[in-house]
């Protein structure tokens, strides 16, 4: 789901999906983790360590994308499916494959372990989040699928836990049906903002580029409940998505993913 390198290593962070469906555009996850490589990608290992299970706080982050600024890793992560919001931790960099080290945000503070929720730091129909910092525009810029956008959606933060901007279309399901996953690419720099992007239909991935101008610090969104949804779903509390009246959710058709297997490993390793 994102990949970095910290001192000669490349770290990838990944998702175990359990299977698909049954409603469209949702999965049920395993567990998410952390591999690493020290040839160059050459050949990886999971870390028995660095994993996060599909249950309690922990789920939040079943699938996460790592950025890296200074000294400091950040994991922002979403639940199973593309309901919910995005939340965010970070780590020490030189501690990245110790989960003990990991910093959650708490909506006022960050605080160390899991023995409480977390706050989401966007709300709304999220999945497929990819974070990066750009230093010419001195902004944490995130691209994300957006069920309610029914495309790939920009935010913009002066902090990793924000406030983010609300989402704008970079890439519209209309013009581009079946659009998902897009990830920053990262030797984006200046205005110029690439991107690739894959599409259901075909199983292709596209270079894209949007030219992004700065945005300004928006105020604290107002919170608001978690709000249930058709199906089970739900849509945790957080920063009111700036969307007017939530609709009831109904996953566009060219978003919708395909049906898998049940049969995945439950662990690093299993």
């Amino acid at each position: 789901t994102s990949g970095i390198s910290v001192g000669g290593r490349q770290y990838l962070s990944y998702a175990s999906v359990r299977q698909y469906g049954p409603a469209p555009g949702s999965w049920t996850s395993n567990y998410s983790g952390i591999a690493v490589s020290d040839d160059n990608g050459v050949t990886w290992r999971k870390s028995g360590s660095a994993f996060w299970t599909n249950a309690g706080p922990a789920r939040n982050f079943q699938m996460p994308a790592l950025t890296k600024r200074g000294n400091m890793v950040y994991m922002f992560g979403t639940e199973q499916g593309r309901v919910g919001g995005v939340y965010v931790a970070r780590v020490p960099a030189n501690q990245i494959l110790n989960r003990a080290a990991y910093q959650y945000w708490m909506g006022t503070y960050w605080g160390r372990g899991l023995t409480a929720e977390p706050r989401p730091v966007a709300s709304g129909g999220v999945g497929e989040v990819s974070v990066q910092w750009s230093p010419s525009l001195r902004r944490w810029l995130m691209l994300s699928t957006d069920v309610f956008s029914n495309g790939i959606v920009l935010r913009q933060a002066a902090n990793p836990q924000g406030p983010w901007t609300a989402p704008r279309v970079v890439a519209s399901a209309t013009n581009y049906p079946s659009i998902y996953g897009a990830s920053i690419h990262p030797w984006s720099k200046g205005n110029d903002l690439y991107f690739t992007m894959s599409q259901w239909t075909s199983y292709n991935v596209y270079l894209m580029h949007a030219t992004v101008t700065r945005a300004g610090i928006p105020a604290p969104r107002p919170w608001v409940p978690e709000i249930p949804l058709p199906g089970g779903g739900r849509i945790p509390m957080g920063p009111a998505p700036d969307l007017g009246p939530l609709p009831t959710l109904q996953l566009p058709k060219s978003l919708q993913g395909p049906q898998g297997s049940p049969n995945a490993p439950r662990g690093p390793g299993g």
